[in-house]
């Protein structure tokens, strides 16, 4: 009998030191979790594009901030009555051509581009469009050279270091010839920092920083086929690319007079583009939250009216 007692009590011992071990463990399970509830659990990543945040009075922020550089006094973030006034001030002879994109679903269309011409430069501006503040959100300058008037290539690189800074990149005056044109880029990151780029390919084929065609000393406006896709789709626009946050100017350098008539270092056409990502993505945005609620407001009103139809069954 004793020994039986003495086994139930040994096997109660160690049902008891289980239990306590047990609670032990779900004890420091609990302040293990406490102490990642306190850090901050992540949170699973979601599928699929992640929601636009355009918003103007974001827009309105950025394009404040966003003047560091101009062009011939012009600069990203400027209102465009603000803009036009300088730019008529510097060449009253250019002539105004609109670029729009229609939205029956918006009553009519969208001013997104200005593009002014004379025989000697072109100026390309890129707005933004509303809701946001109607301010310039890209530009571009093309000056075209005679042989009278071509400089050289020593003179305007020069020049161009004065007004933007040590460049991230340039491929040489070797490249001014025949075949290839000069590249020089000034890439600053999010914080104002200038960048180096090695290669020269960084960000440049970004939405933000796009406009001037391969291989090409000139600019011309975006399509509207290109500016629907951007503002139509969500995969478009928001995804975090890290180009969204910086700042780009360029200048392409084109050889002058290539029937061989001019000396090999002056220079025939420069083209300078200069774009914001934070400015243009976040107008981008508020534009296309605009339409997508335009439509839904449209469906919903359809539906309603079709639910007041009531044939007879």
């Amino acid at each position: 009998m004793k020994r039986v007692l003495r086994h139930g009590l040994t096997l109660l011992w160690i049902v008891s030191v289980l239990i306590g071990t047990a609670l032990g463990t779900l004890a420091a399970n609990d302040q293990i979790q406490s102490a990642t509830d306190l850090l901050g659990t992540p949170q699973p990543k979601p599928s699929g594009p992640p929601e636009n945040t355009g918003t103007p009075e974001e827009t309105a922020k950025l394009a404040a901030a966003a003047g560091k550089y101009d062009i011939a006094g012009m600069k990203l973030g400027m209102p465009l009555k603000e803009a036009m006034q300088t730019l008529k001030a510097h060449n009253p002879k250019l002539q105004m051509k609109k670029d729009t994109i229609k939205y029956d679903v918006l009553g009519g269309e969208l001013l997104y581009g200005l593009t002014f011409t004379s025989p000697e430069e072109r100026f390309v501006f890129s707005l933004t469009m509303p809701p946001n503040p109607i301010v310039v959100s890209r530009l571009a300058r093309v000056l075209i050279f005679t042989k009278g008037t071509a400089p050289t290539q020593q003179t305007l690189v020069e020049a161009l270091i004065k007004k933007y800074g040590q460049p991230s990149y340039d491929n040489g005056p070797n490249q001014l010839n025949d075949a290839n044109l000069r590249i020089i880029n000034w890439l600053d990151d999010a914080d104002g920092s200038r960048m180096k780029d090695e290669t020269g390919q960084l960000c440049t084929t970004s939405n933000s920083f796009t406009g001037i065609p391969y291989r090409s000393a000139d600019a011309a406006q975006m399509p509207a086929q290109g500016v629907a896709m951007l503002l139509e789709s969500r995969f478009s626009i928001g995804q975090g690319d890290v180009c969204e946050t910086r700042r780009m100017v360029q200048a392409r350098l084109q050889r002058c007079c290539r029937e061989g008539l001019g000396a090999p270092d002056l220079v025939g056409a420069l083209v300078v583009h200069m774009g914001d990502g934070p400015l243009d993505e976040q107008a981008i945005g508020a534009t296309h939250e605009m339409l997508v609620n335009a439509v839904k407001a449209k469906d919903a009103k359809e539906k309603a009216g079709a639910q007041k139809n009531r044939p007879k069954l």
